[in-house]
């Protein structure tokens, strides 16, 4: 079964000052890739990871975003997932 996931938050998210591999949320991005990419002859089981983490966001500011961000990726992948 394909997964979407959704990472919001911050700085630390998005992966501010992190020079060599750009964050936790893009390090996890790394090793799904590296995961989906031997995974190729089962396609029914890949994650796909949207790093959403905006650099000075706070709760306020991520609650106000939240449904438009997951809906739109979501939908984004549903028109691409292959039936």
């Amino acid at each position: 079964m394909d997964r979407v996931l959704c990472i919001f938050g911050s700085s630390t998210t998005y992966g501010a000052w992190d020079f060599e591999e750009s964050g936790w949320a893009a390090r996890l991005r790394k090793f799904l890739d590296k995961r989906n990419s031997s995974n190729v002859l089962n396609s029914g089981d890949w994650f796909w990871l949207y790093n959403l983490g905006v650099d000075g966001d706070d709760t306020k500011g991520l609650l106000k975003r939240f449904k438009a961000e997951s809906e739109v990726r979501i939908s984004d992948w549903e028109s691409k997932k292959i039936i």
